[in-house]
């Protein structure tokens, strides 16, 4: 099912603040293979500018259809914020590594995002939140995230939200929730801003091996052919669409990253 172009017709764009929407999307084949971690190439079908397709997460799976959670920041997600139902999609994949499988009764994740680093996290939440212990840490800018916080607190249990200018939860990035170290049963499971991945890596130096990071690289094709999102690991070069998103901590060569 990677690296296929599917027909997706959009049943609804719902704005959660002036900043974030969530898109309902009904595809069935790709509904029906996405796994957590995975994302989609999305473009408006019959329109060339833009004409490259952007990576976003997949935040649930219901049925038949697929939700997507996007920051509108620029031409094509403002276009795609606009569009009515009826709109037809054009959904390359799901693409990645689905690297966020179904964990031990035994273990105790901490999902760790920012801002829109939540779509992935939710779904693994959907999927796997009866197998195991789960807490749920966000952090937002602050003022003008309260939609967003409303809605993932919707979606989670046990969850704590953190903002850098303090007006929501802890005063601090998503790391401020965190504790000083993590026992053998803890595995974090992040997506978020570069640097508050490589924070978290050097945060906790001697347990990498227990975090899984997903990298949001800027991409291209989506299918591994224009080595636009290669970086740099301890097993060589990776790139980020095929062979991530999700890694190792312990993979990536963090003093490489920019």
């Amino acid at each position: 099912m990677d690296r296929i172009d599917h027909n997706g017709v959009i049943l609804k764009i719902h704005q959660l603040s002036s900043e974030v929407a969530e898109a309902t999307i009904h595809c069935p084949s790709v509904a029906s293979a996405a796994r957590p971690g995975q994302f989609i190439m999305v473009r408006q079908q019959g329109v060339l500018d833009p004409l490259l397709g952007r990576p976003l997460a997949v935040a649930a799976v219901n049925g038949e259809t697929i939700t997507l959670l996007f920051q509108i920041v620029g031409k094509f997600t403002s276009l795609f914020a606009s569009l009515p139902p009826g709109s037809k999609m054009n959904l390359r994949g799901p693409i990645g590594n689905g690297y966020l499988s179904r964990p031990s009764q035994n273990k105790h994740i901490l999902l760790v995002a920012g801002t829109l680093g939540a779509a992935p996290l939710l779904f693994a939440f959907q999927n796997f939140s009866l197998c195991s212990r789960s807490d749920f840490v966000l952090g937002v800018p602050g003022k003008g995230w309260e939609g967003f916080v409303r809605y993932t607190r919707e979606k989670v249990s046990r969850m704590t939200v953190c903002s850098d200018d303090g007006t929501l939860g802890i005063h601090g990035t998503a790391l401020a929730a965190l504790p000083d170290a993590l026992n053998e049963r803890m595995e974090i499971w992040a997506c978020g801003p570069l640097p508050m991945l490589k924070a978290l890596a050097f945060k906790y130096p001697d347990q990498k091996h227990q975090i899984r990071v997903s990298l949001d690289m800027k991409m291209t094709c989506g299918i591994g052919g224009c080595l636009g999102c290669v970086i740099d690991t301890s097993m060589g070069p990776k790139r980020v669409c095929v062979d991530g998103p999700f890694f190792l901590a312990s993979e990536v060569q963090w003093n490489d990253m920019a």
